[in-house]
């Protein structure tokens, strides 16, 4: 006997496009580093943008 699979709930989801230069992640990493001492990727920094841009949509 064959189960159907289980319902997934569709969600409202927004797409977006940044463009990050490297030029631009340099210049945050430098500046991270700077302030903390501790080092990041230049995928923390996406993280991080990507965060931000969330954060400013439920302003």
């Amino acid at each position: 006997m064959l189960v159907p699979p289980p319902w997934l709930e569709l969600l409202d989801l927004r797409y977006f496009t940044v463009d990050l230069s490297l030029d631009h992640i340099a210049k945050v990493k430098s500046s991270f580093f700077e302030s903390t001492g501790q080092r990041c990727s230049a995928f923390d920094v996406c993280v991080a943008k990507t965060w931000q841009a969330h954060t400013r949509t439920l302003d």
